[in-house]
């Protein structure tokens, strides 16, 4: 079975976080993540997607807010760190990095991080693997979440 998640990660406790989703009527699951993140999860597949309700209610709340979609059926990973101001970053697999794998199929942990733009047109007869994903640049951009703990909630909760 594949896995859907359509989640907001918020710099809160877990039960500051539930107050939140109390308060405002929210429908969602309320998950630590690590010390310092909580995500209001929805693994629902028939309401994938954005939630403009709640990312503003959300961000009326924080001031700022990181979602994380994320569809093993499609391959979609994606990630959009909100600001207090209505500014927005987004990250998709045409902002993933990769790394070039060795002759037994390892990547290069020294070696050069590409685009997937120079994946697509690279000419030798080379194999990448991503290194970071959207969801990990997400974390890193929104300076209050740790990928590794994202990525292992992922991992873990299918």
């Amino acid at each position: 079975m594949s896995y859907v998640l359509t989640g907001y990660i918020v710099p809160d406790s877990i039960e500051n976080a539930r107050r939140t989703r109390d308060r405002l009527g929210l429908v969602l699951d309320v998950v630590s993540i690590g010390s310092d993140c909580t995500i209001f999860a929805n693994r629902n597949r028939q309401e994938f997607g954005l939630n403009d309700t709640a990312v503003r209610e959300l961000l009326k709340q924080y001031g700022r807010l990181l979602t994380v979609l994320w569809d093993d059926r499609s391959g979609l990973r994606a990630s959009i760190v909100h600001g207090a101001s209505g500014e927005q970053l987004r990250f998709g697999a045409d902002e993933e990095l990769y790394a070039e794998l060795d002759d037994q199929g390892f990547p290069l942990l020294n070696g050069k991080v590409y685009s997937l733009k120079d994946v697509e047109t690279s000419i030798d007869d080379k194999e990448f693997e991503t290194c970071k994903n959207a969801v990990e640049l997400g974390c890193e951009a929104s300076g209050f979440c740790q990928p590794n703990e994202v990525m292992e909630f992922i991992r873990y909760n299918k």
